[in-house]
């Protein structure tokens, strides 16, 4: 009766150790899910941006109709990637399109002042930092959330546990 008692022991102790590695799994992963979830409505505040303001400067020309197309592409990928949270190809995608729009963005506010002022109002440049700074922000929170999730993804007992589960690390951009 005592070695059974001993095996049952050690059998309720492997069970409650598999049960918090996969709680402890399943948490880190719904967090990053979380974190990219909001940077994606974060990038998403750039479409009502241009998509407020392009009619009002459609005539200031070649910048900023490559801004509008990237912008369109950055919308594009992210609507891709909406499904699949943590998919590393179409996250770097997304990443990609955002710094060319921020790219363009740059160009487009180097343009020379003409006699009316500047290419594009004051107000419009501090909005587009605003939703820059809280773009870079959420990106920095999804790759904090991504850097965890990997490290309990590639522990040693818990490596084992989620390959079996079919948990993988995820690159972070």
């Amino acid at each position: 009766m005592g070695t059974y008692t001993w095996l049952l022991g050690v059998l309720f102790l492997l069970v409650c150790w598999c049960l918090g590695v996969y709680k402890r799994l399943t948490r880190l992963r719904a967090r990053a899910v979380q974190a990219v979830a909001s940077m994606h409505a974060t990038l998403a505040l750039f479409k009502p941006l241009i998509q407020t303001r392009v009619a009002e400067f459609a005539d200031i020309g070649e910048p900023w109709l490559e801004v509008t197309g990237i912008a369109q592409q950055m919308e594009n990928d992210l609507q891709a990637a909406l499904p699949f949270p943590l998919n590393a190809d179409l996250l770097r995608q997304l990443m990609r399109s955002t710094d060319a729009l921020q790219r363009a963005w740059i160009q487009a506010c180097a343009e020379p002042e003409d006699l009316a002022g500047g290419p594009l109002p004051v107000d419009l440049r501090a909005q587009w930092d605003e939703v820059a700074y809280q773009a870079q922000a959420a990106r920095a929170l999804v790759n904090q959330e991504l850097v965890l999730y990997n490290q309990a993804v590639s522990q040693a007992p818990a490596a084992w546990f989620g390959r079996a589960l079919g948990l993988k690390t995820v690159t972070y951009f």
